[in-house]
């Protein structure tokens, strides 16, 4: 049952700590802007002034500081409590409160808000929070895990619906019960000390926990206080909340429907059968009446051997009368010392010792030298007093045995917590911390001490036997003298080797060490080692094939370290292990057999890059293992059967590899399996009916593979507890039948994705699916109408309609879906006008689609949370809106391609402080570009190509100093070359094209004016001068020919999203004009154009410098000069444009060996000369390549020219050695001979072989020279026979 005293006990210590400060705290004189804030905020409220007990006293006559109320710092105020006053409404219309910008510190519990007021969104220093006891209802914003600093929040005792959102990184207190929540609980923080989620509808809807107690709450490693209660959880207890939350003094999981065995780990059975209430096939201690306690596990340190046993729970309940004497002290300071003081309460005031773990006991008198030095300790510490509650409460009146985060053994100092303390500073090797001789445990976790060398005087204590300085922000080189303590240490640094190898180390803990540094030694035999986990550090290097040694080991965690190389077989000698986590590094090779480890329950290997097949043989005999992951390697081969057969297994997932194949098989006894995941694979055939008959299942994902054939979405019916279906991407043909089933038959999902599936409708069951908060149905063939009833969805936080053959949105606005998040639309064939937007929507794409109106005048106001907006490719007109520049959160703006007309909207220029990616190209936009660019831009993408834009470019937008793409070429911009931007150093795209630009280009300088410049597009202006030898022209990326990867010139626009948007940029490129959309613009596409200009001089040998170029034109110019042979190195040139400029000289061998991928050349009308190069890659261009020189010859130009096949280039390479000269055939000289032995073989050959021919030749030839010189005559008549 739930302890109803549970929340009050939490604030003992305000009158014991706090009475002597009076009831209000004051802090300098109020000034006057603070107090004239607060009468407009009194002014604004709707609350019941009879029974007011704070704001009607508010008097402008007395300091404001010294209202009842009002906290302040400096004048300022910084902390408001105005609970029970009845408040119902005017906090959103109250601008004072968006203008108390030091606000720290808000109560407005027991009032009668129904909202979640809007106007702490802003609020960003705010750390503490309490809005209990009203009547909210909704769902919590997502805004709130903006409040980057909130340490304290309390929701209790409201109508709060829905699933949680992502919560701020800080939190230490959360208090949520009785609610009406549910579905998923985000990813933990690990600073949360007191959880409260009881009284709720939770069910923790996670991929790797659906309905039960998700195994990351043993994360929360500071966690002191957990209440799961009254909520409708399954399972077991996962075995991660007894191992990972040391810490933990009040537990209550009651009254859910919890199953199996509870955790027998000593900190569990100790708690009172009340914490287990209510779940009726939950069983063992402390359930039944003869259990006896387990020795301590290795890992738990003595002095913990009692924490949250019976004697030290009795809690002084009596003392509940003096509650609420000063609410005015911060909550977090109170609810923090409360905590501490409720868990030691045990051994304050009381004069009996208490026992403890091997026979020491504890007792009030405190050794007086131990005393002193912990007060020397308080005095040199650097933290922040209203967040440090454990030693502010220290004091010399009284016994340190009694103090908060000190326990004694026989009157010394045995273990000292001081974790999450906030303490930055004043530990050095003097401090009187090492003059505790007697210390076994100091906990410095969760502090600031912001790379802090860890000092060596640590090694002094040499009975330390847990040490934990885990996301301590220790940094640099750890002490070598830390080798001398003899048990497990939790250190930043490079890490020293020799503390692998202390003899009686049993556990080593390291995790969550960023900075942390270190290689595993070899371990000798019969090591003591039982637990090693060493996630979130930097450790590397290749695991040694004696860790076969450690036979003793039990649990291994190296996730997200630097580890390399394969992972050694030795470890199948590892028979007791039961938990292996070596996820997120870089392994490489095969998965070994675990098969002689049966006491294996967690497996995870994913995200490295393992190859290989698995087979049956891996996995025989882990009748333990509860979840295997191997996701997102490179495994291939089929998946074994014998997988689905493991009794015990709950999650299998294989997802993001290369397994191919069918799925065999026709029968699985893996009843319990809720998770299954093999999406992104190779896999083949119809998926298998036996799938569908593993009726536990929660999650299936089957996503990315080649699954065909017909598939009746029906058959889910018969997995009753299914919430995640994911089908999308196969070759699948999914098929619905309404007409056969209930609609109250299907399970009830919260995630839905078909995506690529051929649907042609929309499935009808989905409008009782009230839990739905996932709904994808892209890329298939639905026509015709949105369905009604999708508005109705009320918790759908994603929608994707994307690539159908949509044509009308439902009536009435998409306001109704307040939850959505996400709206994809884009490619379909909706028109008219633009319906009303969901308010909280951070992601909207109504792109490629047949909108017909004007952009409606208040369409901002609906983007208040927007960061991606798209209208691009519709047929919108008129204006462009101001009010789309109260979307201050926009990071993508993208208008492209419609008619819009009008002038650029100054705000949006001044937006570019927050706007990454501004988009209207092909628009009629007109007017000039207002030079208001921010100090601070975020500006990535500038694209304006295609308008009616005129004036010089904007001088401020220098500031822009992360401009990748800048394209405003088709416009009637008149201005010099804009080198003003030479500082842009990421800077990819410059687009110029069709404008008035003049001048030289020419910036000066020996070093690159856009090292990463790609795309370099002026043609079609009115430039002078010489092309420049340096400067633009000297781009490292256009002259690396290295790279391999293709980086698409895309941005990111939410880390916690896979959505972003990829730049189109148009090019003219081998004569014709390309839209380069997603895909097609990437790093390795090198482009420059500076055709129809009027630059003059020669072409600058340092061109051949850009060995990546792919496209080159500097034709239609007044160019002089040869063709520098340079050119010739230019092997990934595609297409080289130098025609119309006056070049002479001839065409140079070097282009006819270089340029091997040339498709397009042209080099007309210059005034070149001489033979063109005969090699195969020349001869295959048209004439019109090279007419219009007059001195050219030879093929191609020549008519009679026959294009004999040639060698290839690899032949003519092996054809002739290193350094032989390479033989050049001319054709010409070949064509001439060949006509003449033709001729001469048409005369010769009838009067060799026909005699009739050869006597009438003979003939003739003889009358034709006797007439011609008569002296020949010799008188010898002939006569024919």
């Amino acid at each position: 049952m739930k302890i109803p005293l549970l929340s009050w006990l939490f604030l003992l210590p305000i009158c014991t700590l706090f009475v002597s400060f009076g009831i209000f705290v004051v802090s300098g004189q109020c000034l006057r802007d603070q107090q004239d804030l607060l009468i407009e905020l009194k002014n604004s409220l709707i609350f019941n002034s009879t029974l007011s007990t704070k704001l009607v006293r508010w008097n402008e006559s007395a300091d404001c500081c010294s209202w009842e109320g009002v906290t302040c710092s400096e004048g300022r105020v910084v902390g408001l409590n105005l609970d029970s006053e009845l408040i119902s409404g005017g906090l959103d219309n109250s601008g004072s409160l968006f203008r108390l910008q030091y606000l720290q510190n808000l109560s407005l519990a027991s009032n009668k808000l129904k909202t979640f007021p809007d106007f702490l969104r802003n609020q960003t220093i705010l750390a503490i929070l309490d809005l209990s006891d009203n009547q909210i209802h909704g769902q919590i914003p997502n805004w709130i895990w903006n409040l980057t600093n909130l340490n304290f929040l309390n929701l209790s005792y409201n109508s709060l619906e829905g699933p949680l959102p992502n919560l701020p990184y800080a939190l230490r207190v959360l208090d949520l019960h009785f609610n009406q929540l549910h579905g998923q609980f985000p990813t933990p923080q690990s600073y949360l000390m007191h959880l409260d989620l009881s009284w709720n509808n939770f069910s923790f809807v996670l991929p790797a926990s659906i309905d039960r107690i998700p195994p990351s709450l043993g994360k929360l490693s500071q966690l002191e206080s957990l209440d799961l209660s009254s909520n409708e959880l399954t399972g077991e207890i996962p075995m991660q909340l007894a191992d990972g939350l040391i810490f933990l003094s009040v537990l209550n999981l009651s009254f859910n429907q919890l199953v199996g065995p509870i955790p027998y780990i000593k900190q569990f059975v100790t708690f009172s059968e009340t914490s287990y209430d209510g779940n009726n096939r939950l069983y063992g201690c402390p359930l039944k009446k003869d259990c006896t306690f387990a020795e301590p596990r290795a890992e738990t340190p003595k002095w913990m051997g009692e924490m949250g046993s019976a004697p030290q729970a009795k809690w002084q309940v009596g003392s509940v009368f003096i509650l609420f004497v000063s609410w005015e002290i911060e909550k977090s300071v109170l609810f923090s010392t409360l905590y501490y003081i409720a868990k030691s309460s045990g051994s304050k005031g009381t004069s009996s010792p208490s026992q403890v773990q091997g026979g020491g006991e504890v007792y009030s008198k405190c050794v007086e030298d131990e005393q002193s030095s912990l007060l020397q300790l308080k005095q040199s510490l650097t933290f922040e007093s209203f967040s440090s509650p454990t030693i502010n409460s220290w004091s010399s009146s009284t016994d340190c045995c009694s103090w908060v985060g000190v326990t004694c053994n026989e009157g010394s100092v045995v273990s000292l917590d001081l974790s999450g303390q906030f303490i930055s500073g004043g530990i050095n090797n003097s401090s009187s911390l090492f003059e505790l001789q007697h210390l076994e445990s100091l906990n410095l976790a969760a502090n600031r001490f912001s790379g802090t060398q860890i000092p060596s005087g640590i090694g002094k204590l040499t009975n330390l036997s847990y040490l934990n300085l885990s996301n301590a922000g220790f940094g640099r080189q750890i002490p070598v003298e830390i080798s001398r303590l003899t048990s497990s240490c939790g250190l930043n640094g490079q890490f020293p080797e020799k503390i692998f190898q202390v003899p009686t180390l049993q556990t080593l803990d390291l995790s969550n060490n960023e900075l942390l540094q270190g290689y595993w030694p070899e371990f000798h035999p019969n090591g003591s080692l039982r637990s090693l986990l060493l996630s979130g550090t930097k450790f590397s290097g290749t695991l040694p094939d004696s860790i076969g040694n450690l036979k003793m080991l039990s649990r291994i965690d190296l996730s997200s370290c630097n580890f390399s190389g394969s992972i050694p077989s030795s470890m199948a000698k590892l028979t007791q292990l039961v938990y292996l986590d070596m996820s997120s590094n870089n392994f490489i090779g095969s998965v070994p057999s675990f098969s002689t480890s049966n006491n294996l329950t967690h497996i995870n290997l994913s995200c490295n890059n393992l190859s290989g097949q698995i087979t049956s043989t891996h996995w025989k005999g882990l009748l333990n293992l509860v979840n295997l992951d191997l996701r997102y390697n490179s495994l291939e081969g089929s998946i074994p059967v014998s997988l689905f057969s493991l009794p015990s297994l709950q999650k299998l997932q294989l997802s993001n590899n290369q397994f191919s194949g069918r799925l065999n098989g026709s029968s699985v006894s893996s009843y319990l399996l809720d998770t299954l995941d093999l999406s992104s694979n190779n896999l083949e055939g119809p998926i298998p009916i036996y799938v569908f008959e593993l009726r536990g299942l929660k999650f299936l994902s089957l996503s990315s593979n080649n699954f065909n054939g017909s598939f009746q979405l029906n058959v889910i019916q018969q997995l009753r507890n299914l919430s995640n279906l994911d089908l999308s991407y196969n070759s699948l043909v999914i098929e619905y039948n309404g007409t056969n089933s209930l609609l109250s038959s299907f399970p009830q999902l919260t995630k839905l994705k078909l995506a690529s599936s051929e649907l042609k409708t929309f499935p009808d069951f989905l409008r009782n699916q009230s839990k739905l908060t996932t709904l994808d149905l892209s890329n298939n063939q639905i026509y015709g109408v949105i369905p009604d009833w999708i508005c109705k969805l009320s918790n759908l936080l994603y929608l994707n309609l994307s690539y159908n053959n949509l044509v009308m949105i439902p009536k009435g606005p998409l306001l109704n879906l307040s939850s959505l998040s996400v709206l994809d639309l884009r490619s379909n064939q909706l028109e008219g006008e633009l319906p009303v937007l969901p308010p909280f929507a951070t992601y909207l794409d109504f792109s490629m689609n047949n909108f017909n109106s004007a952009i409606p005048a208040n369409v901002g106001n609906s983007l208040s949370f927007a960061y991606f907006f798209s209208l691009s490719s519709n047929k919108f007109h008129g204006g462009i809106p101001q009010s789309l520049c109260n979307a201050t959160y926009a990071q993508v703006l993208n208008l492209s391609n419609n008619t819009l007309n009008g002038t650029i909207p100054q705000c949006l220029i001044e937006m570019s402080k927050t706007l990454r990616v501004l988009d209207m190209r092909r628009n009629e936009l007109s007017g000039t570009i207002f030079d208001t660019f921010s100090g601070n831009c975020s500006l990535q993408t500038l694209n304006l190509n295609g308008n009616l834009l005129g004036g010089v470019v904007p001088r401020s937008l220098a500031s822009c100093t992360n401009l990748e793409v800048f394209d405003i070429g088709n416009n009637y911009m008149e201005d010099a070359f804009p080198c003003y931007l030479r500082n842009l150093s990421r800077l990819h795209v410059l687009i110029l094209r069709s404008n008035k630009f003049h001048g030289p280009i020419g910036c000066g300088g020996k070093n690159a004016t856009w090292p990463m410049l790609q795309i370099l597009d002026l043609a079609s202006n009115n430039f002078t001068g010489q092309l420049p030898r340096e400067s633009i022209f000297y781009s490292k990326a256009m002259m690396d020919q290295t790279q391999s990867e293709p980086n698409h010139l895309k941005f990111e626009f939410l880390e916690f999203n896979p959505l972003y948007y990829q730049d189109v940029i148009t090019v003219t490129f081998k004569g014709q004009e390309y839209e380069l959309v997603k895909n097609s613009i990437i790093i390795l596409f090198t482009l420059i154009d500076v055709s129809y200009n009027n630059f003059d001089g020669p072409i600058p040998e340092e061109l051949g410098e850009l060995k990546s170029l792919v496209g080159l034109n500097l034709s239609h110019n007044a160019l002089t000069g040869r063709i520098p042979p340079s050119l010739g190195n230019l092997a990934q040139l595609e297409s080289l444009d130098l025609s119309s400029n006056m070049l002479i000289g001839e065409i140079p061998m070097q282009l006819a060996d270089g340029l091997i991928f040339l498709a397009v050349l042209n080099l007309s009308f210059n005034q070149l000369v001489g033979l063109i190069p005969q090699s195969k890659q020349f001869m295959s261009l048209s004439d019109d390549s090279f007419e219009g020189n007059e001195g050219l010859y030879g093929c191609p130009m020549t008519i009679e020219c026959i294009v004999a096949p040639g060698p290839t280039f690899e032949e003519s390479q092996s054809s002739f050695g290193i350094g032989e000269t390479h033989l050049m055939i001319d054709w010409n000289l070949i064509c001439i001979e060949l006509g003449f032995i033709f001729g001469f073989g048409i005369v010769i050959g009838p009067l060799m072989f026909c005699k009739r021919w050869n006597t009438w030749y003979f003939d003739h030839v003889d009358d034709i020279l006797t007439r011609i010189f008569p002296q020949l005559n010799l008188g010898t008549k002939y006569h024919r026979r």
